[in-house]
């Protein structure tokens, strides 16, 4: 066992400094990363709203009158401020079809 008698107060003092700045940088690092998370899935959630928003446009101007109506509700639903989910929910609701019968991309001209 280590005898802890001989340290001067300068040497306790600097042992406990030492201990404190690791915390705050340790702190500042996981700061950093919350941040950082944050912003990656704000940048994730506005991809996927922009996404939701090009397939129902897409879908809204079909020539199928069903898959139209869907397209529009899923509009109507972003318009409001809907979540990805809720917008599914809602446009299932809506036009009682399922996203699998519709499929999950749009019809794109060659």
């Amino acid at each position: 066992m280590p005898d802890f008698s001989t340290l001067s107060g300068g040497q306790v003092l600097l042992a406990l400094l030492v201990v404190l700045i690791g915390a705050c940088v340790a702190m500042f690092g996981h700061w950093v990363g919350v941040r950082q998370a944050a912003g990656a899935e704000r940048t994730s959630d506005r991809d996927r709203a922009f996404e939701m928003l090009k397939w129902a446009t897409a879908l809204a101007a079909e020539d199928d009158a069903g898959r139209a109506a869907a397209g529009r509700a899923a509009l109507r639903a972003l318009g409001s401020g809907g979540s990805a989910d809720e917008l599914s929910k809602l446009v299932a609701n809506e036009v009682s079809v399922s996203f699998a019968t519709l499929g999950s991309r749009p019809r794109t001209a060659a």
